[in-house]
């Protein structure tokens, strides 16, 4: 037997399949009806009693005034809003046109003398006539959201999801993903005792401590945390407690990172390391930040792998003079430089009184000793932040003569081009595996590190040396975290050191900051 649902998911369907011209040309008259319908109740309720054909002789009105009004919203546009997405704007433009065509009559029966005609007939009917449109509207969006699909042929499983936080984010979360389609809201969670079993938007609001038994119940398979307002403490904890139920987990950014201020379903993004860093992030100094970029010309050699490429877009957001990009991967640095124009286009729409940044790309290695004396020689460089290196420990053993040499001999290259230049300021990024090493990777580092370390000691040089080591940066192509997360996608194990070890993370964020802040420091 088939069910009221499957007649309205049929119909809708069957709406949706229809050109635009014959959607337009129901979408007017379905107006045409209600606004004669308005003007019927507006003059009944003037004579206090239902009208007939035979108590009124004007009876053109009800052609002539519809057909009126449908012209007004045509000119306003209203015919060009997609009903399935209807908006406030969608509501805005009706009210307006409605508004407009009152003025318009009232104007046409002064003009036309009729002074007997009972003005409060075109307030009743412009009241009727907009409240009847808007919700006819919404009534339409509503049907074709939750019943229709883009391709009715194919029937679509909406993914049973829940929102954790209930506020104007939540809110708005909520709405996207209804008009999304692919998405079936069941509930909220939220840790407000007054919200508790509440219903919201249509919604039932949930306590945290009822959250297994209404995933179980309800089959949810994704929770969606959309309180952005949650310091990194509260967020981690909330995290760590949905992490026991067997469903996906997925936030917002903080509303402060929304370039548009508003949030939407697309913003959504997995759960990250840094999400579960377990302390707050380091904030950084900004004037240390500023000090040795702003106006000045940069030079960041390893500028596409993970490192590099984040000093990259911190250095780009704090205005350098030019930003020179030494990578010698091609595919690498072809993303970078990618991912720095669509800023620089972002940044001159945003921004157009500012100048563009000089943004320089060289594909080559710092064993390259003629090159890096070119380039530090014909762009002046001030400050150079050394990323070039081969981290990973069992690559570079089994491979330790290009380690030593891209790692050691790459670094003294660099320096000793610097010197030659009076570059202002180098800045070694080094490991803390250069400490006591017992590895080719480590020992590479550290030997490096000597080597700045005797030209600083160099009283004839004008450049100043310094060097920041840090190890199990989070994401970073060298750290331990990938291979962790490839085992646990396969089951593990997990090779840990020892059981007993405790590792002390960093973000890659927070290194690079720490590597530009110690540009500014060093003497």
């Amino acid at each position: 037997m088939i069910s009221v649902g499957q007649i309205i998911q049929h119909a809708a369907n069957r709406l949706l399949m229809l050109e635009r011209r014959q959607k337009k040309i129901i979408l007017v008259l379905n107006d045409l009806s209600l606004l004669a319908f308005s003007l019927w109740m507006s003059v009944s309720i003037y004579r206090k009693q239902p009208l007939t054909p035979a108590d009124w002789d004007g009876g053109w009105t009800f052609i002539v005034v519809p057909i009126f009004g449908a012209a007004i919203y045509q000119y306003f546009g209203s015919y060009k809003q997609v009903t399935r997405f209807f908006s406030k704007f969608g509501i805005y433009q009706i009210c307006k046109a409605t508004g407009f065509a009152v003025l318009l009559l009232t104007i046409f029966v002064q003009v036309a003398g009729a002074k007997s005609f009972p003005y409060e007939v075109l307030i009743y009917f412009g009241l009727f006539a907009g409240t009847l449109l808007v919700l006819s509207r919404q009534l339409a969006g509503y049907v074709l959201s939750q019943f229709a699909s883009d391709s009715p042929s194919i029937e679509v499983s909406k993914i049973p999801v829940m929102i954790y936080g209930v506020g104007l984010t939540g809110m708005q979360l909520s709405e996207g993903l209804a008009k999304d389609g692919h998405y079936k809201v069941v509930g909220f969670i939220d840790s407000s005792k007054e919200l508790w079993r509440q219903r919201i938007g249509g919604l039932k609001v949930f306590p945290p401590d009822q959250i297994s038994d209404v995933l179980k119940r309800e089959s949810v398979q994704e929770i969606f945390l959309a309180d952005a307002e949650l310091n990194f403490s509260e967020r981690r904890s909330i995290i760590q407690s949905l992490m026991s139920n067997e469903v996906t987990v997925k936030t917002l950014p903080a509303l402060s990172d929304l370039a548009s201020g508003k949030v939407q379903y697309s913003d959504l993004r997995s759960i990250r390391l840094e999400d579960l860093l377990g302390r707050e992030p380091v904030r950084p100094i900004p004037e240390l930040l500023q000090k040795s970029i702003t106006g000045k010309i940069v030079l960041v050699t390893g500028a596409g792998g993970s490192i590099g490429s984040e000093l990259v877009r911190q250095i780009y957001q704090r205005d350098p003079k030019k930003l020179i990009l030494l990578e010698q991967s091609e595919a690498s640095l072809y993303v970078i430089n990618s991912e720095l124009e669509e800023l620089q286009k972002n940044k001159h729409k945003s921004q157009p009184e500012k100048k563009s940044i000089s943004i320089k790309t060289v594909l080559g290695s710092v064993l390259d000793q003629g090159l890096m004396d070119k380039l530090l020689g014909d762009d002046h460089v001030s400050t150079i932040f050394h990323a070039a290196a081969y981290k990973h420990v069992p690559l570079v053993e089994q491979n330790p003569i290009v380690g030593v040499q891209n790692n050691t001999f790459g670094t003294k290259i660099v320096a000793d081009m610097a010197v030659k230049h009076a570059v202002d300021k180098m800045i070694l990024i080094s490991t803390d595996k250069a400490v006591r090493p017992t590895n080719v990777m480590g020992a590479s580092k550290r030997l490096a590190e000597i080597i700045l370390q005797a030209y600083a000691e160099n009283s004839g040089s004008s450049t100043t040396f310094a060097m920041v080591r840090f190890g199990n940066v989070l994401g970073s192509s060298g750290s331990v975290v990938p291979k962790f997360r490839e085992q646990i996608k396969n089951g593990g194990p997990v090779t840990v050191t020892h059981r007993e070890i405790e590792r002390y993370f960093m973000s890659i964020s927070e290194a690079v900051q720490l590597v530009i802040q110690t540009a500014a420091l060093a003497q």
